[in-house]
């Protein structure tokens, strides 16, 4: 059995993220693209839900359910920490919730786990920011909520 801890130690530090594109933004929802070396084209997708809180979701090909199996996952995961970095810093963000699932609908499969430890890892070095995992999504917290803040207008 793999050790998830000392693989993200190995494999996930200083994989440098994809070049990616956005922000653009329409009614309440704020999305980025990426492609990979083999044309696997990704959206992250911030939707606004109420005050300053988001829901984060990411896309394989235009399609929720499909997982690529293409050995990139550090460098997807790279690439949407480096994504949610940049969200931070440009819109009112007083929390991030992030959900998975795989093809099957399971909520604990393997790849979402990975994608939640290295989230919950690499969230501490944003400042102001930290994580809570349950058991079904991830959220990032702002340490201190903004006051009386609007979203953006779009």
């Amino acid at each position: 059995m793999i050790k998830l801890k000392p693989l993200l130690k190995e494999l996930g530090e200083g994989v440098p993220p994809y070049k990616w594109n956005g922000p653009e933004e329409t009614s309440g929802v704020v999305e980025y693209y990426f492609t990979t070396e083999d044309n696997d084209y990704y959206k992250v997708r911030f939707d606004g839900m109420m005050d300053n809180d988001w829901e984060l979701a990411f896309y394989a090909n235009n399609d929720s359910g499909v997982i690529t199996n293409k050995g990139r996952q550090f460098k997807i995961i790279s690439t949407i920490m480096d994504i949610i970095k940049s969200f931070v810093k440009e819109y009112p963000v007083d929390l991030i919730r992030f959900t998975g699932s795989d093809k099957q609908g399971s909520i604990t499969n393997q790849r979402d786990l990975l994608y939640k430890a290295y989230i919950n890892k690499n969230i501490s070095k944003l400042p102001g920011y930290h994580a809570v995992i349950g058991t079904t999504y991830l959220n990032i917290i702002r340490d201190e909520p903004l006051p009386g803040m609007e979203l953006k207008s779009i």
